[in-house]
C-alpha cells in the first residue's frame, strides 16, 4: 500500500506538476494576451484621443463657416446694395461716354470750323490791300465817270462855258513856270 500510495502520490505529484506547468504556461499566455490587448487599448485609446481632436478641429472649422457664413448673409443687403450700384454706375458710365463722343465730335466739329475761318481770315487779309487798291481804282473811276457828266467833250459849244475847265486855266495861271 505504500508502495500504491507511493506510486499514487507520484503520480498525482507528476499530475499536480503538469497542471501546474499547465497553469503556468497558460497564465503566462494570459499575461501575455493581457499586455497584447493593454497595448492594443493603449493605441485604441490614442486613436480615439486623436479622431476626438481632429472631430474637434472639424467641429471648429465648421463653426467658423457657419459663423463667415452669417456674416456673409448679413452683408446680403450691402452686397444687393453695391451690385445696383454698379449697375447705376456702368449705365452712368455709358451715358457719360456716349456724352463724351459726342462733345468731342463738336469739338471737332468746332475746331474744323475755327481752321476754316482763319484760313479765310487769312484770304480776306490779303484781299485787304486788294480790296483798297479795287476801292481807290473803282473810286478814280467813278469820279472820272462823274467828270464826263460835267466836262463838255472838246469841240462842243459848250465848253467854253464849262466851270471845270475854267478854274483849271485859272490853276494853271497861278502856277509859277519851272
Amino acid at each position: 500500500m505504500a508502495r500504491a500510495t507511493e506510486e499514487r502520490r507520484s503520480a498525482l505529484t507528476t499530475r499536480i506538476i503538469a497542471a501546474r506547468d499547465a497553469l503556468a504556461k497558460r497564465l503566462s499566455t494570459l499575461n501575455q494576451d493581457r499586455e497584447r490587448e493593454a497595448a492594443r487599448l493603449k493605441r485604441l485609446a490614442i486613436a480615439l484621443d486623436q479622431a476626438r481632436a481632429l472631430a474637434r478641429q472639424a467641429l471648429a472649422t465648421l463653426s467658423n463657416r457657419r459663423e463667415e457664413a452669417k456674416a456673409m448673409l448679413a452683408q446680403k443687403p450691402a452686397i444687393l446694395a453695391a451690385i445696383e450700384q454698379a449697375k447705376t454706375m456702368s449705365e452712368a458710365e455709358t451715358g457719360m461716354r456716349q456724352a463724351l463722343d459726342t462733345a468731342q465730335a463738336k469739338h471737332q466739329a468746332r475746331e474744323q470750323r475755327s481752321e476754316a475761318l482763319a484760313m479765310l481770315r487769312t484770304k480776306a487779309e490779303g484781299l485787304g490791300p486788294q480790296a483798297g487798291d479795287a476801292a481807290l481804282r473803282a473810286a478814280g473811276l467813278k469820279q472820272r465817270f462823274g467828270l464826263s457828266e460835267v466836262v463838255p467833250r472838246s469841240g462842243t459849244d459848250l465848253q467854253p462855258r464849262c466851270q471845270l475847265l475854267a478854274d483849271a486855266r485859272e490853276a494853271q495861271c497861278w502856277r509859277t513856270p519851272v
